[in-house]
């Protein structure tokens, strides 16, 4: 073991390889020390370069090669939400006595959820803490509604293909992250679905503008059908 001595005159390097990480034998410690649900279970084959870089306090975290084969997540009685190949890449510096942290570049591919074009800084001075980045999402809805299902009471079917992308901020009291959400803006962001079903209700081809403003939620009026009908919606809430 190396000890990544903060005060040490040279950078601390380590370099850690793994290789053959069976999911299934981790989930029970996701469940005791990252809060996973024990009702979940988790499987797929996971292999791993991590390089973690200490110097005058401030570490680095990069990965240019992990990846799980067969990932799968499931719950009793639900569908299982099933991708052949996740990669993750990422690059994130830490500054724990500054509560600064930014990730530089984070990509999380798989064959229907595509996570790109990353970045997400959070920086605290003079007692306020600011939160801020960017995100660019590719999704299939299916995969979308095979995720959620396991964490819903009944399950939901949704089918589409899109593309997002979010710009936000927020800055909020140090000792109040609670405020995150109430100081949240956002873009206006594009979003939509071709078909979704839930407890019986089926909506039809749907596309709508989203935008926090100060953690005020506004979608734009918007037409679609449901269950057969034509509606016309519009929403307002504040967080």
């Amino acid at each position: 073991v190396v000890p990544l001595n903060e005060k040490a005159a040279k950078p601390t390097k380590l370099v850690l390889n793994a290789a053959g990480l069976d999911l299934a034998k981790l989930t029970p410690f996701a469940v005791m020390f990252a809060s996973f649900p024990q009702d979940k279970q988790l499987a797929g084959i996971a292999e791993s370069q991590v390089t973690l870089t200490s110097e005058k306090g401030a570490y680095k975290i990069e990965t240019e090669n992990t990846k799980i084969r067969n990932f799968e997540l499931t719950a009793q009685g639900k569908k299982p939400f099933r991708q052949k190949e996740v990669s993750l890449v990422a690059a994130i510096e830490l500054h724990p006595a500054e509560q600064t942290y930014a990730v530089k570049k984070l990509n999380l591919l798989s064959d229907q959820i595509k996570v790109t074009k990353t970045s997400l800084s959070q920086t605290t001075k003079n007692k306020k803490t600011r939160l801020e980045g960017e995100l660019g999402l590719e999704y299939d809805w299916s995969a979308v509604g095979d995720v959620a299902s396991n964490f819903l009471s009944q399950p939901i079917a949704l089918q589409g293909k899109r593309a997002t992308s979010i710009n936000f901020a927020s800055e909020y009291p140090a000792d109040g992250p609670n405020k995150l959400l109430a100081n949240l803006r956002t873009n206006k962001c594009r979003l939509g679905f071709d078909k979704a079903d839930y407890r019986g209700l089926a909506f039809g081809i749907t596309d709508v503008n989203a935008q926090f403003d100060r953690g005020v939620l506004r979608i734009d009026p918007f037409p679609t059908t449901a269950s057969g009908g034509q509606i016309n919606l519009g929403v307002t809430a504040d967080f």
